[in-house]
């Protein structure tokens, strides 16, 4: 999701400046009320012993300064500070020049006074100033601590230090500076103020509210803390509360851009799209250079599907300010949307150029990835998500839906129930005072399971009610349905043991003990591959509809086939799924079947707009739910469509059904498989490109005109073979991977990467550990073409692989190691190859402190890495846990052959070596050389219990743990990785 606003706290600096006060929106201060008042200031800041000055010319300079007047202060000023030492002309010029907007001549005069008293901490403070109102936080915040090094007490740097530090959000440091600022000195509303702004980035708005009402009692009253107060009150969505401060601070100061950005912010999340897009539209009139406010109109325009116009904000966003992480976020999230996938890609990685530890970036990336079925690079992405943002509900809920589609369900359905946090669909959830259900037995108590989401998840999970009822034979259950299905469920309820409601309830649901949602049922029966309750038909159309509608079609000739070519416009990417009907023209010329269209909507308008009234049959009419449209399907010989509802209607009445679709295909549907465990009457023809369709309905009337060869017989949909016999030798008796067997007790923060070039920085995950030896039984072995071929049928499960085993033995896998004393299940040397696995035989290989102990020459570590491409099958799961270059153990250890980085490991990732030579990098592109291609998808390091303690108690930043990770010893103790087998072209 791309991130939905970019809010920027205003600016504020104290400077050892010509006033007293804070002003709202410049680096340099608003001038004195009077020359007088200037004098008093200017006397506390300059050097008694700088050179006598024409006092006359410098007192018109500065009434011309406080006037406003700043080209004839800049006239007055000038010819005092050119060729001189004078700090009060080359002070005060600078100011001038600044409020000018021409920072780099005011830096220079700035210098000047560094090169007169470089010791003068003013002036550091103030070089920072005006580095910091051009944005330029990291050059300000060094010339803050440089002006606090040379005078602890220079409470105007220590606080320009602390909005420094908020700016670059780095929390943590700008609370400690803050808090020991406002324990030194006395209250002061300046530091209220900037305490309520930091308060709110903390997450703590209530004390935001406080801490700025706070400033505003104690005089402060300026747009910059009305803009603020409202931002806090917004997120305690006090929403009427934050426009009243947003007005409030436009009419301080009418030419304030950012009021009218935040108010139009306002108006945006409250969905009027109109009202912001108008204040979007005077913020600019007021700054065109408001990048932010460019992203955020494109925000507006993309909402009301105004692509293209969309689009040009966020580009315009990106022209002005490069580093706008937001506007690059939500272009992408707007080419994908559009189908430009590569351009998505590239949007998203640019994010993550500017901002490497942002989380949603991370998780916009995955989604390209998820959808291009770049599996291993999305879930490494999602991970990567939530390694920096722990908790972040998208990602979470993203990754649930990458599990489920590669069929690991149990963890699939965990994540899945992340569904009800998201945005837009929390707030639609029912709510009961009754408990939710946890599976446990009901008794004759009584449960209400209650819809969500689609019909089609409906039609499809509606079959766990026979099976509720089957478990809990003593209990009532209510399913409280939708409107368009409720005829048809309450046709079937009887013989599902269960009462429908209808959805609209005047009285409100009838007393209950506990509730749960539909699609939380399969986690709470622990559903996986091998139970799906697939047995059909599980819904039956009304009797006398299916009689009358049996009546009237059964003068069709030939087959009776019924076609859907639109999805519902409610799905976000509905248009990755849905085809216009001249995609079906292919199958219209096949003779001998009669047409039926099941399509409902405006896209059923295209069977006249086609000239095809004629060849299709269109009763959709006069049907007006779910159970219309059964009757008409009871009597069909085969349903062909895309992914819609009525596939699963289809399947769930038991007719064969073929389902035409998309190359990103949804979770149910799994991978490269043409059946569905689901519904056993269902093929699939997939797209086998992104968005290429005719290749699918080609293939499509191939196999129609089979079917219409032979009679009408529908060809049988063979489910992926069963695996074949298992010896106890090789596997023994539970199938569940174990998790990582190395305790990491609290893992370093993982370093995100800077470059496009590399899935995972290579900064710090080296690794490498203690000599461990593989062993197991001796086995002949001659050539690998002599092992079993994977064309004869891929083991389903494949072999798990605990390699190096010694005596760490794990459950389920084949324990291996070169040396029979610790009794492995298999003695193999792993540097001799061929090793005794056939091709494509293993799921799962646990290298657990082995790896860098392999290979005593580059040519045998190069053979036992293409030795693992081989035996392993794609997707293919690789555990590396190894010790840090920088460790003594790896170090002190004179059987570790080489480290194992992550920087090596990318080295065989067939992906980055497209990339590099596109780029005419000089890495070695193993990949390629080697005929073989793996993916990082995931690494963690854990830190040695030093610097462990240290993290855990705070002292110890993100900045200062990178750095002492690449410069010092003994900082990580071991990495972490999993390594992912690619063997499809990608």
């Amino acid at each position: 999701m791309a991130r939905d606003d970019f809010r920027v706290i205003l600016q504020k600096f104290r400077c050892a400046r010509l006033d007293s006060t804070m002003p709202a929106h410049s680096g340099i201060p608003a001038p004195p009320s009077s020359v007088a008042a200037h004098q008093r200031v200017w006397n506390k800041t300059m050097n008694p012993g700088s050179a006598a000055i024409d006092a006359s010319i410098l007192t018109q300079a500065v009434e011309q300064f406080v006037a406003g007047n700043l080209l004839r202060a800049e006239e007055l000023c000038s010819p005092l500070a050119e060729g001189t030492d004078n700090e009060h002309a080359i002070y005060l010029l600078a100011q001038i020049k600044s409020r000018l907007g021409r920072t780099e001549s005011a830096l220079d005069l700035m210098q000047r006074l560094l090169d007169i008293d470089p010791m003068q901490s003013r002036y550091h403070n103030d070089s920072g100033a005006i580095l910091a109102a051009q944005g330029r936080w990291a050059e300000a915040e060094a010339a803050y601590r440089m002006a606090t090094a040379l005078d602890s007490h220079n409470d105007d740097a220590r606080f320009n230090l602390a909005l420094a530090l908020l700016r670059t959000k780095r929390l943590g440091e700008a609370r400690s500076e803050l808090d020991r600022l406002m324990r030194d000195t006395a209250p002061n509303a300046d530091f209220f103020s900037l305490n309520g702004e930091l308060l709110r980035a903390e997450g703590r708005p209530h004390e935001a509210v406080e801490a700025l009402n706070a400033a505003i009692a104690m005089g402060v009253d300026n747009s910059d803390v009305y803009v603020n107060l409202g931002l806090a009150q917004e997120d305690l969505s006090l929403y009427d509360a934050a426009f009243d401060n947003f007005t409030r601070a436009g009419s301080i100061d009418p030419g304030d851009a950012a009021a009218c950005f935040y108010l139009g912010n306002l108006h945006r999340g409250q969905g009027r799209l109109d009202e912001a897009a108008e204040c979007y539209r005077k913020a600019l009139l007021l700054r065109p250079d408001f990048s932010e406010v460019h992203n955020n109109l494109g925000l507006v325009l993309q909402a009301k599907d105004e692509s293209e116009m969309a689009d040009a904000c966020f580009k315009q966003a990106l022209a002005l300010d490069p580093g706008l992480d937001a506007a690059h976020n939500n272009l992408g999230s707007s080419l994908l949307r559009q189908g430009w996938m590569e351009r998505a890609i590239e949007s998203f990685q640019q994010a993550l150029e500017v901002n490497p530890a942002s989380a949603e970036s991370w998780n916009n990336l995955g989604n390209v990835y998820f959808r291009l079925r770049r599996l291993g690079e999305a879930e490494h992405a999602y991970r990567r998500s939530l390694a920096l943002k722990p908790g972040y509900i998208e990602a979470d809920l993203n990754l649930g839906l990458l599990l489920l589609l590669r069929g690991e369900f149990p963890e699939g359905w965990q994540r899945y129930e992340n569904r009800w946090e998201m945005p837009g669909v929390c707030e639609h959830r029912p709510r009961f005072p009754e408990p939710e259900w946890t599976g446990d037995a009901l008794g004759e108590r009584t449960l209400l399971v209650y819809r969500e989401q689609g019909m089609g998840d409906n039609l499809q999970f509606i079959r766990y009610l026979p099976l509720l009822r089957a478990l809990h034979p003593q209990a009532k259950i209510y399913f409280w349905t939708l409107a368009p299905l409720h005829a048809l469920f309450a046709e079937n309820a009887r013989a599902w043991g269960v009462e429908i409601l209808p959805e609209n309830l005047p009285n409100g649901v009838p007393p209950i003990d506990v509730q749960v949602a539909l699609l939380t049922l399969p986690r709470l029966l622990k559903t996986d591959l091998a139970s799906i309750p697939a047995g059909v038909p599980y819904l039956h159309a009304p009797a006398p509809q299916a009689l009358a509608w049996r009546e009237r079609l059964a003068g069709l000739p030939g087959l009776k086939v019924g076609i859907v070519w639109a999805s519902g416009e409610i799905y976000a990417f509905h248009r990755f799924r849905t085809v216009h009907l001249r995609q079906f023209l292919p199958l219209l010329s096949i003779e001998g079947v009669s047409w039926v269209s099941l399509q409902k909507g405006k896209a059923s308008t295209q069977i006249a707009e086609e000239g095809l009234t004629g060849r299709i049959f269109d009763p959709m009419g006069e049907v007006d739910d779910f159970a219309g449209t059964a009757a008409i399907i009871e009597s069909l010989d085969l349903v062909i469509s895309v992914d819609t509802s009525v596939p699963h209607l289809a399947g769930a009445l038991g007719k064969p059904v073929w389902l035409v679709d998309r190359f990103d295909t949804d979770w149910r549907w799994l991978l490269e498989r043409s059946d569905s465990p689901w519904y056993p009457g269902m093929r699939i023809f997939r797209q086998k490109t992104f968005g290429e369709w005719a290749p699918v309905f080609q293939e499509v009337a191939a196999s129609l005109t089979g079917v219409v060869a032979s009679g009408g017989e529908m060809p049988r949909v063979e489910p992926p073979s069963a695996p074949p016999a298992v010896s106890p030798q090789w596997a023994l008796a539970s199938e569940s991977a174990p998790a990582m067997g190395v305790a990491m007790p609290m893992p370093a923060p993982p370093v995100a990467p800077v470059s496009a070039v590399a899935a995972v920085s290579d900064v710090v995950a080296v690794a490498a550990v203690p000599a461990v030896s593989t062993a197991g039984m001796a086995r002949t072995v001659t050539t690998p073409a002599m092992a079993p071929s994977s064309a004869a049928g891929l083991p389903s499960p494949g072999l798990k692989l605990n390699l190096g085993c010694g005596n760490r033995k794990l459950e389920g896998f084949v324990n291996v190691d070169r040396v029979a004393v610790c009794a492995p299940d298999q003695v193999v040397d792993l540097e001799k190859t061929p090793w005794p696995w056939a091709n494509d035989s293993v799921e799962y290989i646990r290298l657990i402190h082995v790896l860098e102990h392999l290979g005593q020459t580059t040519e045998t570590f190069l053979g036992i890495i293409k030795e693992m491409w081989r035996v392993c099958r794609d997707g293919a799961r690789i555990d590396i846990v190894v010790p840090h270059p920088r460790s003594d153990e790896y170090l002190g250890d004179p059987t570790h052959v080489r480290p194992v980085t992550l920087s090596m490991l990318d080295l065989f990732n067939l992906r980055l070596n497209r990339e590099w030579a596109a780029m005419r990098a000089p890495n070695t592109p193993l990949g390629q050389i080697l005929g073989v291609d793996f993916e990082v998808e995931f690494f963690e390091h854990a830190l040695d219990p030093e610097w462990q303690a240290r993290r855990q108690a705070g002292t110890l930043s993100d900045t200062e743990l990178r750095a002492a990770i690449r410069q010092l010893n003994n900082v990580v103790a071991q990495t972490s990785i999993v390594w992912r087998v690619y063997k499809r072209p990608r």
